[in-house]
């Protein structure tokens, strides 16, 4: 082998080693503390006081110590906090996501470049690629398995004197959740191939049908969000815009925190008294009793469990209030600086661009004045002009086909500002369904879901990409052979299937989505009315 293509190599590997450490380090470090922050704050505190944080125990609650007097602790040392077995997985599985993406991106740029030898450029892409497959199809499913049945546990063998060695009993525990854990992956990669390939899709191997099938579901969930992202910018800075609501004051917005939080200590009591019926219930399950004392007991454990019911629900309703209180409050104090007046302005602006996009969608799909392959080349018409400003103030010849790709480029940027805003509405209300007890489960979660969300988006836009980027020279010198070989054997672009296959999906799913959302939010406000 030549010794370049070793250094190039070494060289490779070296920048997946510190992508992944990088991202595991700082990038991490700072994402994760933000997630669980924002888990914190929807999960309601109700469901939190049922089950504690995984750092945020009560120290009344804990035993005291016998060893406390023999080991104490020495001055200025910290406990080494240990991350729970799914903030592991969860970090991990991002971090190899990310490194990967990063490594696709970089390899993607060395082609644009010239640089790396082609041989391997197309081993590290493919690498990554397959990796990502994977990553998306196998093991970030697992790792959501793990992360929401964290909590699930299993009767220890100690609280039965007769039973069966430690050995038996850990494989009488394992194989139940080992079928909890591989059950709701089949259940998806069972789901995913009915997945129906693209119909101008070329026969490929089953690596290819997978990337195709995880394409079609990449396209189908980013037209979704972009179409939410869409709307919610439209119905906010233009539909809302000169409507008059009315600004709490700040007594009204501390009137709404007390009462929420009368209704919470009202709410941790009950709690209290329900752990305590139950273990005064679980003593007197010894001792004989009448079935009507029985019967009372657990008509009493009725209604109290309605009642706990009952509050969290009203606590969810005034927490929710009281944030939209406190938010209107704070967005009235912001509009009135130049800052906030600014934001306010290019939120006015992007939303007419989400408008634009919208109509334009709706006109292409009822009247396809172009062919699709022309249709691929280009962005929509706000891109268009965009690109014909830029064109006009950079000091480079504008060609038709630089005009084309820069504005698909401004396009592609533009709906990955959408996506982003619509994805922390999206993780809100994950958090909120799923209803999960702790803050670092919840960010556990949360970080899976981007992860999958980031290989799914990468892979939908590299299609989208195959079309922009120059093509590579119709020949290219082999380094092995002496001979000439074609171009596409070393293009990169040339493992994934074309854009023109997948064009009218996300327009379908953008159209849809964004006329669901209007007609959600138009149907909440005349209920609230």
């Amino acid at each position: 082998m030549d010794a370049g293509i070793l250094v190039e190599t070494g060289f490779s590997i070296s920048l997946r080693v510190v992508l992944f450490a990088t991202c595991r380090k700082y990038l991490l470090r700072t994402l994760y503390h933000d997630l669980r922050r924002h888990a914190g704050s929807d999960v309601s505190i109700s469901s939190r006081s049922a089950v504690p944080d995984d750092d945020e125990i009560e120290l009344s609650a804990l035993p005291i110590p016998t060893s406390a007097s023999h080991a104490p602790a020495v001055a200025g040392t910290k406990p080494r906090h240990k991350l729970p077995l799914h903030s592991k997985i969860a970090r991990i599985s991002f971090a190899a996501c990310f490194s990967e993406c990063c490594m696709m991106f970089a390899m993607l740029m060395a082609q644009g470049v010239g640089v790396l030898t082609p041989s391997v450029r197309m081993a590290n892409w493919r690498i990554s690629l397959m990796f990502l497959i994977v990553l998306m199809l196998v093991l970030i499913p697992l790792s959501l398995s793990l992360v929401l049945t964290a909590d699930i546990s299993y009767p220890a063998s100690s609280s039965h004197p007769s039973s069966p060695s430690r050995t038996s009993t850990i494989r009488s525990t394992l194989r139940p959740r080992t079928l909890l854990y591989l059950t709701p992956v089949a259940l998806y990669l069972y789901a995913l191939s009915y997945v129906p390939p693209p119909p101008g899709l070329p026969p490929s191997d089953i690596a290819g049908v997978a990337l195709a099938r995880l394409i079609v579901l990449g396209t189908l969930i980013l037209g979704v969000l972009s179409g939410l992202g869409a709307m919610s910018y439209v119905w906010v800075h233009l539909v809302l815009f000169g409507r008059t609501r009315p600004v709490p004051s700040e007594g009204m917005v501390l009137s709404a925190e007390q009462a929420l939080g009368q209704v919470r200590e009202e709410l941790q009591s009950k709690r209290a008294e329900q752990g305590k019926k139950a273990a005064s219930g679980s003593v007197q399950t010894t001792s004989p009793s009448s079935w009507m004392s029985r019967v009372t007991q657990s008509f009493g454990r009725d209604d109290l469990k309605q009642e706990i019911a009952g509050l969290e629900a009203l606590e969810i309703q005034m927490a929710h209030n009281a944030d939209d209180m406190r938010r209107s409050r704070d967005d009235a104090k912001r509009s009135r600086t130049f800052l906030g007046w600014a934001i306010n302005q290019g939120g006015r602006a992007f939303a007419l661009y989400c408008a634009v996009r919208i109509l334009s969608t709706f006109i292409s799909l009822i009247m396809p004045a172009k062919s699709l392959s022309s249709t691929t080349t280009t962005g929509d018409y706000i891109s268009q002009s965009l690109a014909l400003v830029v064109s006009f103030i950079a000091p480079l010849h504008a060609s038709p086909q630089a005009i084309s790709n820069l504005s698909r480029h401004i396009s592609l940027a533009l709906v990955g500002v959408i996506i982003l805003s619509s994805v922390r509405l999206i993780l809100r209300g994950a958090t909120r369904v799923l209803r999960v007890a702790s803050k670092t489960i919840a960010a556990s979660l949360m970080t899976l879901v981007l992860a999958q969300l980031m290989g799914l988006y990468l892979i939908a836009t590299l299609v989208q990409l195959r079309t922009t980027f120059p093509p590579l020279p119709a020949h290219t010198p082999s380094l092995d052979l002496g001979t000439d070989m074609p171009a596409e054997g070393d293009n990169l672009f040339s493992t994934i299937p074309a854009y023109e296959v997948f064009g009218s999906l996300f327009d379908w799913a953008f159209f849809v989505s964004a006329v669901g959302t209007g007609v959600v939010k138009w149907l909440a406000r005349k209920i609230t009315e």
